[in-house]
């Protein structure tokens, strides 16, 4: 069977509306798939614990346990493994490990019980903190330098609207992008080699693109999007090695075919409705 990612607003969706995790699990199985997700949409979900929604946790993770999803590695930890893959040849294992698939479904458990541990509690306003104080930073110096690059050469400048113009405009800074979102320090000629061997790497395929979406929304926008968006879509740099991606966001929906083109766009009206998802698009 394939995998199909579900992200937080499909969650959510199902949680409001239904189905209940068995019968999605089920008509996701009927369909050929099997249900997947990652760390970095159950850290999404737990917040409702951290800011004191019990009540909509329970049933949140309730339904995430009846669904018995494939846990999968987070964005970190894909990267890593792809550049093992680059250097070394060795296999991505996208799945979480036994131990650590034992402990991500015991804090399902705990969290289906409106409980969370200490530990992804701090993990969660670690990650909200440096979110709030370090995004705008960042974006607003990638805003100075793509106005720099406009100023620098304005008959190659990116009609505002068009996504495919940004990643011409920016082919030669490829790399570079490369080289500042990855997790370890990269020196420029490998980081150019995962340019090079980009489809075979398919997280940082998506991170990469994620990040060439992001400059494409500050220049339509006029305006540094949110933190949050950064967030939304790094599901679908979790949802690298998956087949298909469940959502019920609009704006998800509308970023996955630039970001993550090799996956099948699946609505989560499709699967509320028993529509056929083997034509989704």
């Amino acid at each position: 069977m394939q995998l199909a990612y579900l992200e937080p607003s499909a969650i959510d969706a199902a949680a409001r509306l239904g189905p209940d995790g068995t019968v999605l699990r089920d008509f996701l199985a009927s369909t050929d798939y099997l249900p997947a997700l990652g760390h970095h949409t159950l850290h999404e979900l737990a917040r409702t614990v951290v800011y004191g929604h019990t009540d909509t946790a329970k049933i949140v993770f309730t339904l995430v346990s009846n669904l018995n999803p494939i846990l999968h590695q987070p964005p970190d930890e894909l990267f890593r493994q792809e550049l093992l893959f680059l250097r070394d040849n060795r296999t991505v294992q996208p799945n979480l490990d036994l131990a650590n698939e034992a402990l991500t479904r015991s804090e399902i458990e705990l969290l289906a019980q409106g409980h969370i541990s200490d530990q992804l509690r701090f993990l969660i306003q670690d990650r909200d903190r440096d979110k709030k104080e370090s995004w705008p930073v960042s974006t607003n110096e990638y805003l100075a330098q793509i106005r720099e690059l406009r100023r620098l050469n304005p008959p190659l400048a990116p009609r505002p609207g068009v996504f495919d113009d940004v990643v011409r405009f920016l082919a030669d800074q490829h790399h570079r992008l490369i080289q500042a979102m990855t997790v370890e320090p990269l020196v420029e000629d490998e980081a150019q080699r995962i340019i090079d061997r980009l489809d075979s790497l398919p997280a940082h395929r998506a991170h990469l693109y994620l990040w060439l979406y992001l400059i494409f929304i500050c220049l339509r926008d006029k305006r540094a999007p949110s933190g949050d968006k950064l967030d939304d879509f790094r599901h679908l740099v979790e949802a690298s090695y998956c087949h298909a991606f469940v959502t019920n966001d609009d704006q998800l929906a509308a970023a996955q075919p630039h970001i993550q083109p090799r996956l099948r766009l699946i609505r989560f009206e499709s699967l509320a409705s028993g529509g056929d998802v083997s034509r989704a698009t």
